[in-house]
């Protein structure tokens, strides 16, 4: 099974259902744009894409699975608000690359592939924002899941980081149990 396919089969039995946004996005609204253009990566069914339309954004959410993104379409025409879903598999440059570039705001929380983010300084507007959240190798001591190879490892943190700037950083036990690096990073080019 792909990861298509699961993501798809974790929609479909309701394991996944993605009603609020990430938490530091919300602790960082003040300093997020209220308007221009927002791509959230790997959103799933749309929560945190949703949250910055209303905000005023024009919300691009991309993600591999497409009942995750069926749910985030049904969920932004209740909400009666403007949302372009894409169906890409973040793994492939070549798909990556039907996004575009000069985005304002570039959000990935609960995702993590360390190559993408020289590719997020590319593709973000001059002064363009990106919001990042994950679970990190630490949180290993107290829960089984996410696996290593898809957590953080701080450490590494300016190998993996190139052309952003970190303007707010946390690391730490959340208030959810888990143990996050949590960035808001500006384009450094």
């Amino acid at each position: 099974m792909d990861d298509r396919e699961r993501w798809n089969q974790r929609y479909a039995d309701g394991s996944h259902t993605g009603g609020t946004p990430h938490s530091w996005a919300l602790e960082c609204a003040d300093a997020l744009p209220k308007r221009g253009r927002a791509l959230d990566l790997a959103g799933g069914a749309g929560a945190l894409a949703l949250w910055l339309a209303t905000r005023g954004l024009s919300v691009t959410l991309a993600d591999v699975s497409d009942r995750g993104l069926e749910l985030a379409s049904q969920r932004a025409a209740e909400a009666e608000v403007s949302l372009r879903c894409e169906r890409i598999d973040l793994t492939d440059p070549v798909e990556r690359e039907r996004l575009g570039s000069g985005w304002d705001l570039v959000t990935c929380t609960n995702y993590f592939q360390a190559e993408l983010f020289p590719w997020i300084a590319e593709v973000l507007a001059p002064q363009g924002l990106c919001l990042f959240a994950q679970p990190t190798l630490k949180n290993l001591e107290r829960h089984a899941r996410p696996s290593a190879r898809f957590l953080v490892d701080p450490l590494s943190l300016d190998a993996w980081l190139g052309g952003l700037q970190v303007l707010e950083r946390y690391e730490g036990w959340t208030a959810s149990g888990t143990h996050e690096l949590r960035l808001l990073a500006r384009r450094s080019h």
